[in-house]
């Protein structure tokens, strides 16, 4: 019996030291199509990891890209937040990259999940798939420093900005060579490669897009892997190492004997000093002839 006591309150502590919920998705949170999902079970203080998805052309909604994931990062209590391109923004054939809109709109809808939820800032990841990718590709220089790292899946288009960002990311593709626009992803990655970001390449061979599609779910749980294995670093980790100022050297004594320079005129340490030319000029005088007086 007091064993058993003894184990009824062990299980107890336990759960006092997580919070348990069933799984639940908020629709058309934070944004109007948009669906949030958050981890069953988390622990008790934490905050919680969110991977930001973005989906193609057609076929598959917020929701069918978060049943895709979540098997894999509920594990690891990452959240899902699965965007709906934003038709009050102009984007009304529901496609991302036809949208091309404003990158800073993903740092909104980032933003206020985490002023209701308790989001850890440094592990905000993307993921895009097709036309989600191929928005991602050209604005891939554009992202700002919220996110963490991101996933092209099916797709990729390369940045029409001509700079590149001040803050590479680690990169990670899932591709198959048979898709008619595989050649665009490969420009996207040697794109990325030229900017410094890190690239991941996983090529699915004899893929075409369907399959690119259906490669997901076996590989979802290394993918996953490697996104918590890349959190975005602290700013004091990824600056530069600042080398230590060089002594200053000590001031040379003046020479009382150096002549003073004119005003605005500067002579090189070769130059000879007007000083050393007098005797010579003495000498050519004592040998050149007088010239005959002019009356």
């Amino acid at each position: 019996m007091k064993a058993l006591v003894g184990a009824i309150a062990f299980v107890s502590l336990g759960l006092a030291s997580t919070a348990v919920a069933a799984p639940r998705r908020l629709e058309d949170t934070p944004c109007k199509g948009c669906v949030l999902a958050l981890p069953d079970v988390t622990d008790a203080g934490a905050e919680t990891p969110l991977l930001v998805l973005l989906h193609g052309d057609g076929g598959h909604a917020p929701s069918a890209l978060v049943s895709a994931w979540e098997r894999s990062t509920r594990a690891g209590g990452i959240a899902l937040l699965a965007l709906r391109c934003p038709r009050d923004l102009g984007c009304t054939e529901g496609s991302f990259w036809k949208w091309d809109g404003s990158p800073a709109w993903l740092d909104d809808q980032v933003r206020a999940v985490r002023a209701s939820h308790a989001i850890d800032a440094t592990r905000v990841w993307l993921a895009g798939w097709s036309g989600g990718a191929s928005y991602l590709g050209r604005r891939l220089e554009d992202l700002s420093n919220t996110f963490a790292a991101v996933v092209f899946h099916g797709g990729g288009i390369p940045p029409h900005a001509g700079a590149c960002a001040s803050h590479p990311l680690p990169t990670y593709f899932l591709v198959g060579d048979k898709n008619p626009l595989h050649g665009l992803a490969v420009s996207l990655r040697d794109e990325a490669k030229r900017c410094g970001h890190d690239v991941t390449w996983d090529l699915v061979p004899g893929a075409d897009h369907a399959r690119e599609w259906t490669s997901l779910a076996p590989r979802a749980p290394s993918i996953v892997a490697w996104l918590q294995e890349h959190p975005r670093p602290s700013p004091a980790s990824s600056a530069p190492a600042q080398a230590a100022p060089a002594p200053a050297p000590a001031p040379e004594k003046p020479n009382a004997n150096a002549p003073r320079p004119r005003a605005g005129c500067t002579a090189s340490p070769s130059s000879p000093s007007p000083l050393s030319l007098i005797p010579l000029a003495l000498l050519l005088r004592r040998r050149r002839p007088l010239a005959p007086r002019q009356e």
